[in-house]
């Protein structure tokens, strides 16, 4: 599995809107069909980074185009029932498209509520002409865009199925991603 600064300098980081960054409750990312999820797996390594910012409709209001985590992912083929507890798998459910086919997160760090960035500022090249079919198949990064990522305030926090990790001070991505 390649390691979070591996990811950064291989451009395998990647881009995707949710109604909501929960993966303490979701350990997945979730697609609306085996054959997306399955194109996906084809072009990602393992360890491959998903930046996540919360969609226009139906996200938080105080979220909706903004920065709020990253991912790092497992590359192979899941459930998301396998990867959620009730809460999730409620939130889930409620989904129109519900998003079983998934994609393990292996890491997680969520961006700090007091420095909200917008994802215009993030992703200008793609934002917001391609953020909407973003919202079912992901979109590599574009390798010029990814330091924009760097400044943001992060801490990691814990994944529903992997061992809970302790609250810890936002800090730059820079310095958690040497």
């Amino acid at each position: 599995m390649i390691s979070p600064r591996e990811a950064i300098d291989r451009g395998q980081v990647w881009l995707r809107p949710f109604g909501h960054f929960a993966p303490d409750e979701q350990g997945y990312m979730g697609f609306p069909s085996e054959e997306i999820r399955d194109r996906f797996l084809d072009e990602i390594e393992d360890g491959a980074l998903v930046v996540v910012w919360i969609r226009q409709q139906d996200g938080h209001p105080d979220w909706k185009g903004r920065f709020c985590g990253i991912l790092r992912l497992e590359r192979k083929p899941v459930l998301a029932t396998d990867y959620s507890n009730a809460a999730g798998e409620q939130q889930r459910r409620a989904n129109d498209s519900e998003y079983l086919h998934a994609v393990p997160v292996v890491q997680a760090w969520e961006a700090d509520p007091s420095r909200r960035a917008m994802m215009k500022g993030i992703i200008p090249s793609l934002w917001p002409n391609y953020t909407r079919t973003m919202g079912t198949q992901s979109k590599k990064m574009p390798s010029s865009e990814i330091p924009n990522v760097l400044p943001r305030m992060i801490r990691e926090v814990s994944v529903f199925g992997r061992p809970p990790v302790a609250s810890v001070p936002f800090k730059k991505a820079e310095s958690i991603f040497k």
